[in-house]
């Protein structure tokens, strides 16, 4: 075979991972139940996966609304503190314009 082709089936299977990656990142996204799996792949892998900004505003939402949905013990366990972690989300949208 060819480098050519050789890179094409390596391309092939780095897409095909990060599809399987994106599905599951997206589903913990969408369900607004898993900030710590959000976390833990990042915020610009998720986006970059096709996690809808619609999502990542719910699941921040939800836990603004209700702070018993905050998972404190998997955030601490991170290495996160929640009020800190909050506090800052809180300073760059301040910061930041929205852009739609």
């Amino acid at each position: 075979m060819t480098d050519h082709k050789w890179e094409q089936i390596g391309r092939d299977r780095v897409r095909r991972y990060y599809e399987m990656e994106s599905d599951r990142v997206a589903g913990a996204v969408e369900c607004g139940h898993r900030l710590w799996e959000l976390l833990h792949h990042g915020l610009r892998l998720a986006a970059a996966e096709g996690a809808t900004r619609m999502g990542a505003e719910h699941l921040l939402l939800h836990m603004l609304c209700d702070p018993t949905a905050i998972p404190t013990r998997e955030l601490t366990e991170m290495g996160l503190d929640p009020g800190t972690l909050f506090t800052r989300l809180a300073d760059v949208t301040r910061r930041e314009p929205h852009t739609p």
